[in-house]
């Protein structure tokens, strides 16, 4: 079985990472200091070995993507997020760094899929996506959906939270307002 899921995983990323090809998912990290390079470089190398041996090991993975992204290679970090996330659906870092990517590379509409997931599966942090989720909203020309996911927001707040958040709320629809003023035709 073991072997089983650790062939699977490495033939779908494998196949997936023969299919990249765009420029934008390969970063400039010039701005590295080599002794951060040589770090990610080495951390990759260990955490293929633990994967080698231990096939599920969803924080193997979720490093390789991390170290991937800090060193600007943005399809392999892609690949190990996502396998992350179907090793462990209910971890909710590698869909914010997802995002990232998918934004820093202008996928806008994966980005806003990704953003969209992670803001229902972590209710409890849904303030610390709302900002993110509105301006890729935006930037993918979908301000219906900006202002829908802060309604969801406006309405699941507690009368005190109402308060706490009212302040960002605003600003939110704000942009929303700005944004559908700009491009009205």
């Amino acid at each position: 079985m073991k072997k089983l899921l650790s062939l699977s995983l490495l033939l779908s990323l494998s196949l997936s990472l023969s299919a990249c090809g765009s420029d934008s998912w390969q970063q400039d990290v010039s701005y590295l200091k080599p002794e951060q390079i040589e770090k990610s470089n080495i951390a990759i190398e260990e955490n293929l070995k633990k994967i080698e041996e231990t096939p599920e090991l969803v924080d193997a993975y979720f490093q390789l993507g991390f170290h991937y992204q800090n060193l600007g290679q943005y399809k392999k970090a892609e690949e190990y997020y996502n396998l992350t996330i179907e090793l462990d659906p209910a971890f909710a870092i590698p869909y914010n760094n997802l995002a990232v990517i998918y934004e820093e590379v202008g996928e806008y509409k994966k980005a806003a899929v990704v953003i969209k997931e992670l803001y229902q599966l972590n209710p409890l942090n849904r303030t610390e996506v709302l900002s993110d989720a509105v301006r890729i909203y935006l930037k993918n020309d979908d301000p219906d959906s900006a202002q829908a996911i802060l309604q969801d927001f406006n309405q699941s707040l507690t009368p005190e939270d109402k308060g706490k958040y009212q302040s960002l709320v605003s600003d939110l629809y704000d942009q929303v307002f700005n944004y559908r003023q700009r491009n009205e035709k």
